[in-house]
């Protein structure tokens, strides 16, 4: 089973706005979004989270230590003074809030304790290593599911209390944190946390590396024994319905010139494994692009459509200059996710990974389509938390980018030292 404990974790000093010094993780961070980040504050968490190069350093991550360094030095960050856990609630402008418990989670090989939710899309590690091995320090937490029912019921009370802290980012996302270090209650749940295994929702490469940099660190704290390279900071949430929002992840499709497939060929690929059932057509039926407020046969628009609620719960097939809604022949398995199909469909065209890219947004996917940046993308539909859930009582992962957890933890509530 999973190990959990307190750690004396770094925060700003009350006087710095947390608003302006928050970000979001590393890896949904464009370029053109770490410009408007670093521009807000000089104590923004991206100044460390994705550090930018400097000709005072000989890389990016040295500079990303010097600052981290002096906001130590300086007091922009001070160490809490008792061990503690870290209660933290997101709640979005729709008012459907998702908290947790942010505390140290021992490292060690998914198995029994520890387990992966999905396949991940094989990526150069070597950045968040580096940053590990500069600053020595978690910048930002994973994100963890836990199957302890009642979970959750143990901070219920403390959420209804006056946070430590609070921060409102840029999507108007409220985030609050609660700091516990009274013994009894940390004991208590870290004991349920223990006893139920805890699986990895988001952040599974930074899983991995710190489980690489523990291996190599020269001095590491012995497992589960005090802070240290063996123990990562997690955000675990309890694995239910009323504590997770989980949002689609849409599949965009850019033809290489060695792969000429016909739309017609794509649309008979999908109808090995769905009905594909026409949603409407251009006025003129030629070869004209989609917009994102094409109109559907019944006169609303796609995107409002899925925005209202009225296309929830299904998948589109969006083509130059038509759309299919897809319904799967084997809908009632619940072990087969969406994603798992529409991979089959893909490889029977005989697509390459590298020829998917993957957005959460409604209007990217279907603006790629009518801008010509992708040659067909398709829609897809959220997975269940009972999905989730069977997929983990079952140690089985699925595909790459099969959910999409929102809102996302901010970097910045707090962080933790390895020493």
């Amino acid at each position: 089973m999973p190990h959990f404990e307190p750690f004396s974790g770094l925060r700003y000093t009350p006087s710095i706005p947390l608003d302006v010094v928050i970000c979001p993780p590393y890896d949904i961070i464009s370029p053109d979004q770490r410009e408007i980040y670093a521009n807000r504050s000089s104590a923004n968490a991206i100044h460390v989270e994705l550090p930018s190069e400097d000709d005072n350093y000989s890389n990016r991550y040295e500079h990303a230590e010097s600052v981290w360094r002096e906001w130590i030095d300086n007091g922009t960050i001070l160490h809490d003074p008792l061990p503690s856990l870290y209660a933290y609630k997101m709640t979005p402008s729709n008012g459907r809030s998702t908290a947790g418990i942010v505390g140290a989670l021992r490292l060690e090989e998914p198995g029994d304790g520890i387990l992966p939710h999905e396949e991940t899309i094989s990526k150069d590690k070597t950045d968040r290593l580096e940053l590990l091995r500069h600053c020595k320090a978690n910048i930002s937490p994973i994100w963890g599911l836990s199957l302890a029912s009642g979970l959750a019921s143990l901070y219920a009370d403390l959420l209804a209390t006056v946070p430590t802290a609070v921060a409102v980012d840029s999507d108007g996302v409220v985030h609050e944190l609660w700091v516990i270090s009274d013994a009894v209650v940390v004991d208590r749940i870290c004991e349920v946390m223990g006893s139920s295994p805890i699986v990895i929702a988001d952040g599974h490469h930074r899983f991995e590396t710190a489980l690489a940099y523990a291996g190599e660190a020269a001095d590491p704290s012995p497992l589960g024994v005090g802070e240290g390279s063996g123990l990562v900071m997690a955000f675990v949430v309890e694995l239910s319905d009323e504590q997770m929002t989980v949002m689609p992840i849409h599949r965009l499709v850019k033809l290489s010139s060695a792969n000429p497939v016909s739309q017609t060929d794509i649309v008979d690929a999908f109808k090995t494994f769905f009905e594909v059932l026409p949603l409407g057509s251009d006025d003129s039926g030629s070869d004209k692009s989609w917009s994102n407020d094409h109109e559907l046969d019944d006169g609303r628009s796609l995107t409002s459509s899925f925005s209202q609620g009225r296309m929830e719960g299904r998948m589109v097939l969006i083509l130059h200059g038509q759309m299919f809604e897809l319904i799967r022949r084997d809908q009632d398995n619940e072990m087969v996710v969406d994603s798992s199909i529409v991979r089959q469909a893909l490889s029977t065209l005989d697509i390459p990974d590298g020829d998917v890219s993957y957005t959460s947004e409604l209007d990217a996917a279907v603006e790629s389509v009518s801008a010509g940046k992708a040659d067909f993308a398709i829609l897809m539909r959220s997975v269940t938390v009972s999905q989730i859930a069977a997929y983990a009582h079952e140690k089985k992962r699925m595909p790459p980018k099969s959910t999409y957890f929102w809102p996302k933890p901010r970097t910045g509530m707090v962080f933790r030292s390895l020493y």
